[in-house]
């Protein structure tokens, strides 16, 4: 998996807890199955979010796109050597 998808990952999981929301809520929120949750959060499997999702959850919880973006990742894709 490559490490800006994982940085998704991470950052809706750290969302997802802070609001002590469990997986089943938030896939409700993004009307995908409890599993597919389960699935995306757990490092072995390849399952991940998509923009729709990230959509659903920056509209849903009010935040800032910038909330999935990995600045040290961003730069080194920019950087034109």
């Amino acid at each position: 998996m490559d490490k800006s998808e994982q940085y998704v990952i991470d950052a809706v999981k750290k969302l997802r807890k802070e609001y002590t929301m469990t997986q089943r809520q938030l896939a409700a929120i993004l009307s995908v199955s409890v599993s597919f949750i389960g699935n995306v959060e757990n490092e072995k499997n390849i399952a991940k979010y998509n923009i729709k999702h990230v959509a659903l959850i920056i509209q849903h919880f009010k935040i800032s796109p910038t909330v999935f973006f990995n600045d040290v990742d961003v730069e080194k894709r920019t950087k034109k050597d």
